[in-house]
Parts: structure tokens; sequence; C-alpha cells
């Protein structure tokens, strides 16, 4: 059976052909026997038993309904047939197609969602459960944020600050980034000569030069000699 409460549609047609196998909301109907290439459903329950029209509704611009499962384990994607003798959802090609899987249906889990046949392509990023877009623009990305488990659309460009190993704290001009093994964390910091490894300064005074010794390889504040 068919459940058609979440089905969006853009016609409805009456259908006055056999009628013998209607019963209920959600019974399927041949595209052949609604007269177009696109299979119908029955959209409300005949009047009574001696109805001999019933209101239908065509699957082309459908978005989501949902067919029983039959236990059976459906993918993204995956087109759907419909087992019109056991009113189920089914894998069979030899059934009638009536949509494309819209997401994943376990086995067990006794309906399938789909997306219904001629429609697949209207499928947009903002029919998926598990994607929040907003106001999207140019060269963004779709980014994992595990606070919502939602995808949400971002800037492609990234900052220091997004890198799980900088912490940046109040920059200034021409500051470096230095390793720091306590929290091991990349820190913003001036960088001075003391933090060079071939250069060693003990206690520098006024118009002190370096100086390169090669006996330690460093470099070492010294006296200007020309002075």
């Amino acid at each position: 059976m068919i459940e058609l409460k979440s089905m969006e549609y853009d016609e409805l047609i009456l259908h006055s052909g056999d009628l013998s196998t209607v019963t209920a909301v959600g019974d399927f109907i041949a595209a052949s026997d609604i007269g177009g290439d696109v299979n119908g459903f029955v959209a409300f329950a005949p009047a009574d038993a001696s109805s001999d029209f019933v209101v239908v509704v065509k699957a082309k611009t459908a978005k989501v309904t949902k067919v029983l499962g039959d236990s059976l384990e459906f993918v993204p994607g995956e087109k759907v047939y419909y087992n019109t003798s056991a009113g189920k959802a089914s894998k069979t090609p030899t059934y009638p197609l009536i949509g494309y899987a819209k997401e994943r249906a376990q086995k067990g889990q006794d309906y399938v969602n789909i997306i219904f046949d001629g429609s697949l392509n209207s499928l947009a990023l903002t029919d998926l459960a598990d994607v929040a877009i907003a106001s999207p623009t140019d060269n963004q990305v779709l980014k994992y944020e595990a606070d919502d488990s939602l995808w949400h659309n971002n800037n492609t460009s990234l900052a220091l600050t997004d890198l799980a190993d900088v912490t940046i704290a109040s920059p200034t001009d021409n500051q470096v980034l230095k390793y720091e093994a306590d929290d091991s964390l990349w820190h913003n910091t001036s960088l001075a000569l003391t933090d060079l490894a071939d250069v060693a300064i003990a206690s520098p005074t006024d118009n002190q030069v370096l100086k390169y010794e090669a006996d330690d390889s460093l470099w070492h504040n010294a006296d200007d000699a020309t002075e």
C-alpha cells in the first residue's frame, strides 16, 4: 500500500476504467489504465462500491511517499518497483517502476521513502534529512557539524583558527606560528633572535653585533671591533 500523506503533486485526474481492483487510497493504477506514461495511485477512496470513477494522482512530480518495504534493503537512488499483487516494494524489474529510493531502507524496515518515477532529477540537497542549506554563495562546500549531526554549507576558504592544532590570540604584525610541545599546539608569537637555534645571546649591550664562532657553530653577541 502507498501512503499518500506526504506527497506533492501537480495533477489529479478522474479514472473511470476498470475499478474492480480499486479498494482504498494508495491502490496502484497502471500508467496504461490512465492513458499516460506515468503510473498513478488512488488519491481518494471511492464514494461507495458502486462508484464509476475514482480520483487518481499521477506520480510524476510527487516528491516523497512511503511504500511497504517487504523487508528489502534499498540504497539511495536504487530503483523501486511495485509488486501490485502484494502491495509492496520490490526489486523485481518485471513489476512497474514507481521511483527511486530517497534514502537507505534497512532490512526489516516496513517502508521505503521514494522519489517517484520521473522526478529523480528534482531531488535537491535540501530534500536530504541530514543537510541544512542556508543562503548558499559561490564556491561554498558542505561541512559536517557534529553538534547537530548535519551537513551545512560553508566557505571553502579556511582560517588558521579552523585548524584543530592551532590557537591564535590577539595576533599582531610580523608574528609567526611556533609549536609548543606542552599542549601540542601552534601558537602565534613574535620571533626573537633567542628563538633561533644557531644564535646564543648573553647579556647584550648597546651597539653589539652578532659574530659567528666556528668553535660551536653559533652566532654570539659581541662588541663591534670597528668602533
